[in-house]
């Protein structure tokens, strides 16, 4: 099976990659990182 990456999908992982390097995002290094921030919330 062959994945298809269509333009409307490019654009929004550029965007998201976008976010994430303006710092619009939070970030998980690990699970551990990922645990201390959900129990955090």
């Amino acid at each position: 099976m062959e994945l298809v990456i269509t333009p409307a999908l490019q654009r929004r992982i550029d965007e998201v990659h976008q976010a994430v390097k303006d710092g619009k995002c939070i970030t998980c290094a690990g699970k551990e990182e990922l645990n201390a921030f959900l129990n955090s919330l």
